[in-house]
């Protein structure tokens, strides 16, 4: 009988050791996985915020460009228009001479 509430004793006892060993494991990979999720998400956030710095850039780019050539549009026609009425522009006098 002793051998017998022994053995009982013995299988009821195995668990309960074992069981906090199964809980931190569940618990660290628990962890792990979290770990992970947030590493993932710290990327995707790194990559979007990049993905938007870079369309603003280009923007910004596609910005400067525009006005720029607005600009140098608006100095040469400002520059023919002075040739043409100073009369040193030679589209003009071709034509004066032609006529």
């Amino acid at each position: 009988m002793k051998t017998t509430i022994r053995r009982l004793l013995l299988v009821a006892l195995i668990p309960a050791i074992l069981s906090p060993a199964a809980h931190a494991a569940d618990v660290k990979e628990t962890a792990h996985e979290a770990k992970e999720n947030v590493k993932a998400a710290g990327k995707k956030f790194g990559e979007d915020a990049r993905e938007a710095a870079h369309g603003a850039a280009s923007t910004a780019k596609a910005a400067g460009h525009a006005i720029a050539s607005g600009a140098r549009s608006g100095y040469y026609a400002t520059k023919h228009a002075v040739r043409k009425a100073v009369g040193k522009d030679k589209a003009s006098s071709e034509e004066e001479t032609s006529k």
